[in-house]
């Protein structure tokens, strides 16, 4: 077993020193992106101390090893492609301790069309039936609530 495994495995970080810290963060790293405020959690989780852990994140984030951006163009494609709204991926941004700035300039740079999007999920849902009963109505318009799009674009879509 290497060295890297050994301490990254399942086995907790107690008393871990920055070095097997980092290694236990690049693992993570590795397999996806993570806000700095996931990894954190997770490196503390595993057992490395609070402060040790946020310090590693740091450095990797000044090295660029680790990027909110990059993260949160990876979470806005994710919910693009599971048919995900703005306001969820706004929740989502601020449970994983993005900025809303990054979080603008990445909506800025990706020019998401979140009225087609919309679109796209609730003819897949639905097809292009019409709606005429008012309790099947409320019950797509909470369909599409839960999924993160706001009542003027859903009626927008709905009429």
């Amino acid at each position: 077993m290497s060295f890297a495994r050994s301490l990254t495995g399942s086995k907790r970080l107690q008393d871990a020193d920055a070095l097997s810290v980092r290694i236990a963060a690049m693992d993570m790293l590795s397999r996806r992106e993570h806000s700095q405020l996931e990894l954190v959690f997770k490196l503390v989780d595993k057992g490395a101390d609070e402060m040790v852990a946020e310090q590693v994140v740091y450095e990797l984030a000044e090295q660029n090893l680790q990027c909110n951006q990059r993260f949160a163009e990876m979470l806005v494609n994710s919910h693009i492609y599971k048919g995900r709204g703005p306001l969820r991926l706004q929740q989502d941004m601020q449970q994983h301790g993005i900025e809303e700035s990054v979080f603008m300039l990445v909506l800025d740079d990706l020019q998401v069309d979140w009225q087609a999007l919309l679109l796209q999920v609730y003819e897949k849902k639905y097809g292009d039936s019409c709606v005429d009963d008012y309790n099947e109505r409320a019950k797509r318009m909470r369909f599409l609530q839960g999924r993160g799009f706001s009542i003027g674009q859903i009626e927008s879509v709905i009429r």
